[in-house]
């Protein structure tokens, strides 16, 4: 079970020196988003895994919104819905992974919940062991291998988004609420990983197989470093308005989770 504790920060993000940015969930032209334009650590990977936290505004309605997507489409990436997608309130965690050829998809794996806490998800997919699903670090989902778990042969020049999806040119799947740490990894990371890794900052992890991390600690601006080192720098963006810093929040890093 996920037990957050104390306060640290009034910037609206995870860690002591954090902010978050706020989508605001509006499709198409005017949707915002974080994009790193060209992403291509995991071309040759193998395996791979994603993983963010965020809290959803659950004031609006969502339908397979992409709240994390390392290939800019629906080939790969993590998904936000409210039941039925034409209302607010009970939202689902589903995801989606494609090899060009084969799907497996779900736009509501876990159960329903309605509130405005936040919540982690990760997903590892794995040319040899299959796909994993975790929410607020319990396994809620797993499948049999798909192949191609990086998509490099399915997606001409990828691009990640957090916080929303490139459908039919336009951003139809567009994530409502807040979103504190994202990262991509070229590796499937273990249960026990993920459940230590989400409670660390950047410089606490063990990152050796990370190749994108945004932790959000601008607060101000429009980029986001990317702590890995590998040169991902996102880009707060939005056809109208681009994606916004948020603002306060509590949280403690360092905190465990059990099995």
């Amino acid at each position: 079970f996920c037990n957050p504790t104390g306060s640290f920060s009034n910037r609206g993000g995870l860690f002591a020196s954090s902010s978050a940015v706020f989508t605001d969930g509006v499709k198409g032209v005017s949707s915002q988003y974080v994009q790193a334009a060209t992403f291509s650590d995991l071309n040759s990977a193998t395996a791979s895994t994603m993983e963010v936290w965020f809290k959803v505004d659950n004031t609006k309605p969502m339908d397979q919104a992409g709240v994390i997507n390392p290939l800019g489409t629906n080939r790969m990436q993590i998904t936000i819905s409210s039941n039925p997608v034409s209302a607010s309130g009970n939202y689902r965690l589903g995801f989606e992974w494609e090899n060009g050829g084969t799907e497996i998809w779900n736009a509501g794996k876990v159960q329903d919940w309605d509130d405005t806490q936040w919540h982690h998800a990760a997903m590892t997919c794995d040319d040899t062991d299959g796909y994993k699903l975790y929410f607020d670090g319990k396994l809620e989902a797993s499948g049999a291998a798909l192949g191609n778990s990086a998509g490099s042969t399915v997606v001409a020049n990828p691009t990640v988004m957090v916080g929303g999806q490139s459908d039919y040119g336009e951003i139809n799947r567009a994530f409502a609420g807040t979103i504190a740490r994202a990262s991509i990894w070229d590796t499937a990371l273990s249960a026990a990983q993920i459940r230590k890794m989400m409670f660390e900052d950047f410089d606490a992890a063990t990152t050796p197989n990370c190749v994108l991390w945004w932790q959000f600690d601008e607060g101000e601006g429009g980029t986001v470093v990317d702590r890995s080192g590998q040169g991902n720098t996102g880009t707060l963006s939005g056809s109208a308005t681009n994606a916004t810093w948020a603002n306060g929040g509590t949280w403690t890093a360092g905190n465990t989770i059990s099995s």
